[in-house]
Parts: C-alpha cells; sequence; structure tokens
C-alpha cells in the first residue's frame, strides 16, 4: 500500500499494489457522460462527470475526457468500465496514466495501482511493511 495523490481529484489515496491488475482502477460512482450515446464506444471522447472518496470518507465530484473502454475481468465477473487519463503523484512524482472507473464500494482501498502505473518507475517490494488504513 501507499499514499498517492490525484492532482484531478485533489484527494490524496492508500492505494493497493496489485502487479496483477492491466490498469489502475479509481472509485467512483454516480458517473454521467454528457449527452450520452446508448453504446459505451460512442462515448469515448466526451466528458463523464463522477463521484470518488478516499478512504477517509472525503466525497467530490470530477469531470474527465473518456479516452478508452475496457473489458475487466475480475473475480465479481466481466465488465465493461470507462477509461480516462489523471496525474497520479508519489513521493514528489507526478505520471500521467490511464485509469478505469468503477465503484469500489466493496472494496478496502479506493485506488488500485495497476501495471500501467508501475512500468518503467516502481519496483514492488513485497518484504516492506503494509501500510494500514488511518481509523
Amino acid at each position: 500500500m501507499e499514499y498517492i495523490s490525484i492532482e484531478e481529484t485533489g484527494l490524496t489515496y492508500l492505494a493497493r499494489v496489485d502487479t496483477g491488475a492491466t490498469k489502475v482502477s479509481l472509485h467512483a460512482w454516480d458517473m454521467a457522460v454528457q449527452d450520452p450515446a446508448p453504446i459505451m464506444e460512442d462515448n469515448v471522447g466526451k466528458t463523464i462527470h463522477f463521484k470518488t472518496s478516499n478512504e477517509s470518507g472525503k466525497v467530490i465530484e470530477a469531470d474527465a475526457e473518456i479516452v478508452d473502454i475496457v473489458m475487466v475481468r475480475s473475480s465479481h465477473g466481466a465488465k465493461m468500465r470507462y477509461v480516462v487519463e489523471m496525474n497520479l503523484a508519489f513521493q514528489g512524482q507526478s505520471k500521467p496514466v490511464e485509469v478505469n472507473l468503477n465503484n469500489r464500494d466493496s472494496m478496502t482501498y479506493p485506488l488500485l495501482l495497476g501495471r500501467n502505473w508501475l512500468s518503467g518507475d516502481f519496483l514492488v517490494d513485497v518484504e516492506r511493511p503494509e501500510i494500514k488504513p488511518e481509523q
């Protein structure tokens, strides 16, 4: 786990590192596409409005341009998700990365760091002590 800031939301999240995940995934709900098309693929290039919160419960609303859609397979089944680009910052380093939006209400961590964020810049140390969420 690491604390990661997302510039577009202004929030810092305790994120779970997942080397098995292809992309970063951000907790989002109340997602609404501006002038939505009935087929998800036709919404690429449009703006999506959504709510997000960190593990402390701070909620904000944000807007982002949809850059792609992806099919994500997990233990909960397969699902299509919207993808936006965001700047994630760790220890003063900011990196633009594609982030899929997903309601992660049932998950412990609102932000999951996938290989697209880790690749080329970070190594995962499995012996490092785990950071616990603040209560």
